[in-house]
């Protein structure tokens, strides 16, 4: 890399943030898929794929630096009688470092005229929630939820999906639902706790729609969404949105209920735990979670 190549791609960091940033948060098969198509069906929203900004870069990244920090105490004590020539890399290098390698992975989609928007789809992102709000203050979250006992469901099948035809090629995991439910419960909780409590501190940063809204009102639901991110909220465009990222047309015809287990869209239905779930996993799921619950009005 030369310095006219330097500037160029400083060139193309001013451009990429010279949007707006947005992420989608929430449990793993909570919805952040349909939410996501959704936002970037929009025409003034980029949100595809799953960049893994907080979980990969960030937390790589802080293993380096706090390496990287403790080689310079020790080079500075060993041979410079404790004098340290460099300062840490501390928390604002951090940041920036940050912002550049985000930056460099969000510029390598498509991005056209009149995109307000930049977003990204990590289901992890609501367990790092606070740590993307300091590296972005600006940025907006969309949040969704779902009934955690549909959750477990639905993770529970997915994890069969690829033990059939992606894990058993490397290993073996029991995929059990009554082995997987009290780790999907506990992690379903953490998602939706994480981002309760950020919402508490940063209302203004964040909306929370329902999994089950999005089905039983999805106009509505998508126009809070829409008007929260200050986007048009035209009719058209929203049902434009709906529409394109139908349950059956993005499974190619399969209507919401005939379940694919092979597929990343299950079922696309609400209320499925009540055909898997035993007494024990409900028992286990509201000795663990029903608080949480009740609080978000699944009863």
């Amino acid at each position: 890399m030369d310095i006219q190549s330097f500037k160029r791609t400083n060139e193309l960091l001013d451009k990429i943030y010279s949007h707006k940033l947005l992420f989608v948060t929430g449990a793993q098969k909570s919805g952040t898929t349909w939410i996501q198509r959704i936002l970037d069906t929009h025409p003034e929203i980029v949100c595809s794929g799953e960049g893994h900004f907080a979980d990969e870069f960030a937390v790589g990244l802080t293993k380096l630096t706090d390496n990287y920090n403790k080689q310079l105490t020790a080079v500075a004590k060993s041979v410079y009688e404790g004098n340290a020539f460099y300062s840490d890399y501390d928390l604002d290098d951090f940041n920036h470092t940050m912002w550049i390698m985000t930056g460099l992975m969000l510029a390598k989609r498509p991005i056209p005229e009149g995109t307000i928007y930049l977003g990204d789809k990590t289901p992890i992102n609501a367990v790092y929630i606070n740590d993307l709000h300091r590296i972005f203050p600006q940025a907006k979250f969309v949040n969704i939820v779902r009934d955690g006992r549909d959750v477990l469901v639905s993770a529970a099948k997915f994890a069969k999906h690829l033990q059939d035809n992606v894990l058993s090629l490397t290993h073996e995991i029991d995929v059990r639902l009554e082995s997987m439910a009290e780790e999907y419960i506990l992690k379903w909780l953490k998602y939706v706790q994480r981002t309760m409590d950020f919402e508490a501190k940063h209302p203004d940063k964040i909306i929370t729609i329902k999994y089950e809204d999005l089905h039983l009102k999805p106009q509505k639901t998508l126009e809070n969404v829409f008007d929260f991110l200050q986007l048009s909220t035209d009719k058209e465009i929203i049902d434009h949105c709906i529409n394109e990222n139908r349950f059956e047309k993005i499974t190619g015809g399969r209507k919401a209920g005939d379940e694919d287990p092979n597929s990343h869209s299950r079922k696309g239905i609400v209320g499925d735990w009540k055909n898997h779930l035993s007494n024990n996993n409900l028992e286990l799921f509201n000795d663990i979670a029903g608080n949480i619950s009740n609080k978000l009005g699944y009863s």
